[in-house]
């Protein structure tokens, strides 16, 4: 209660930055923000400030890899290991982050 607001982004859609039921974010030890984006079936990723840096992922519910079916929870080992809850394919994803 208070908090102070600093910044917020996105908004509704299928666009770099946009998000269309935002299900987990987690912060990488570099600072770069991790979010999940349910209904878009991905992950994006942003600076700090909220600028947007890259995605991966797309909406399927065939359990290809590298593909969610309405990823909702995210976490980040100490070794960079991103960790993907994918809910509506019943498994967690992992993934080792690009240098």
């Amino acid at each position: 209660a208070a908090g102070s607001f600093i910044r917020a982004w996105g908004k509704k859609g299928s666009g770099e930055g946009e998000f269309v039921g935002l299900g987990g974010i987690a912060v990488a030890e570099d600072g770069t923000v991790f979010v999940t984006d349910a209904h878009n079936g991905r992950v994006q990723y942003f600076s700090p400030e909220g600028v947007f840096l890259g995605e991966w992922g797309k909406y399927n519910t065939e359990r290809v890899p590298g593909e969610f079916a309405n990823p909702i929870g995210i976490d980040i080992a100490p070794d960079g290991t991103v960790y993907v809850a994918d809910f509506g394919n019943h498994r967690v994803q992992y993934f080792r982050r690009k240098e």
